[in-house]
């Protein structure tokens, strides 16, 4: 049960981390390579997502199989 939580804190992270480089991605004096960094972070982020995600929905499945 504290793995759940644990992934489920660490997802709002990743969402939070997320936004906030989107909101920095919306700077008009950003350079070329900076805004290549930034999504290049971005994508990073939502492949970590995407795991955390299928651990969480793998934790839910064993969950429901040992009630």
């Amino acid at each position: 049960m504290k793995n759940k939580k644990t992934v489920i804190n660490n997802i709002k992270d990743i969402e939070d981390r997320l936004y906030d480089l989107q909101e920095r991605s919306y700077n008009p004096e950003l350079t070329t390579s900076e805004i290549k960094e930034i999504n290049k972070r971005k994508k990073k982020l939502n492949k970590n997502k995407q795991k955390l995600i299928k651990k969480l929905e793998q934790c839910q499945t064993r969950s429901n199989e040992s009630e």
